[in-house]
């Protein structure tokens, strides 16, 4: 299975790449950053996306899978979970 790693905003709805993201320290507490979306600058609007190749849900849980920890949505947690091989 392919894996992707990819986030959402969910203020403007962009997807993107960690690469992409923002970062910058924070203004306000020592040894922390903040994260932001590249196309609308909102601060911690970002959410980690189901890593199956090609589902555009947000991740909403993880589960152990063939290959490590598989970090997903509800319905891929259901079919490449171990516990359903």
């Amino acid at each position: 299975m392919e894996r992707q790693n990819k986030y959402k905003c969910e203020e403007c709805g962009h997807i993107c790449e960690p690469v992409d993201i923002l970062e910058a320290k924070h203004p306000f507490i020592d040894d922390e950053k903040v994260m932001g979306c590249p196309e609308c600058r909102e601060i911690d609007s970002l959410q980690k996306m189901c890593e199956v190749d090609g589902c555009n849900k947000v991740a909403s849980c993880g589960t152990p899978a063939s290959g490590g920890y598989l970090i997903c949505c509800g319905e891929h947690s259901e079919k490449y979970g171990r516990r359903n091989k």
